[in-house]
């Protein structure tokens, strides 16, 4: 499951990121870490009870009674801070899991490569060493209608990557959409390290 924090929640582009997450399974295909919004409690609560956010952070502290009022008898733990400042979405893609297959690691590798914090850090994880220290993810971007198809390739440590490609980004930071769809079949190599599979 993919975890995502809204900041900003209850403004324009909250309001379009808090759509797009629930037209696409809601809490039941996403686990909402925060959502923060200024004043605007009523709708705050309301998101976090749609979304079960874990944290809901009003920026005026004086509200903060009414929002915990608004969230009792959920699970959603509330705070107040200077949240209204920030807009927009911070997608926090999952860490490798211990055990792991070759298949579900190059998934997740996949998934959290679409997470930017921190260098792709969380990306890296699911690399070896050598490979996290070299890997360059500005080198090229392929823009893909669905999620990644990955299939083991027989087992002796690699694995088939189908996708649908739509438009590339170059190292250049050019974006160029393709005359039309093309599948694109990738072969990545997975490595044994201390038990743990990594790319």
């Amino acid at each position: 499951m993919r975890s995502v924090s809204i900041f900003g929640a209850t403004g324009s582009i909250g309001e379009s990121a808090f759509d797009l997450l629930m037209g696409s399974g809601g809490p039941a295909a996403w686990r909402t870490v925060a959502l923060t919004g200024g004043r605007n409690v009523a709708r705050l609560a309301e998101m976090a009870r749609a979304l079960r956010a874990e944290l809901a952070v009003i920026a005026d502290a004086r509200l903060l009674p009414e929002l915990r009022a608004a969230l009792a008898g959920t699970a959603t733990e509330v705070a107040a801070g200077d949240a209204e400042e920030v807009e927009g979405v911070q997608y926090v893609p999952s860490p490798p899991v211990a055990g792991a297959s070759p298949t579900e690691i190059v998934a997740g590798f996949l998934q959290a490569g679409t997470g930017a914090s921190d260098d792709f850090e969380v990306a890296r994880e699911f690399l070896t060493s050598e490979f996290a220290n070299s890997w360059n993810p500005a080198a090229g971007v392929l823009v893909v209608t669905d999620v990644p198809d990955v299939v083991d390739d027989g087992g002796d440590g690699s694995t088939v990557v189908t996708v649908d490609v739509t438009a590339t980004v170059g190292a250049d930071g050019v974006y160029a959409d393709l005359p039309q769809p093309a599948r694109k079949t990738l072969e990545i190599e997975v490595e044994n390290v201390d038990g743990e599979w990594r790319v």
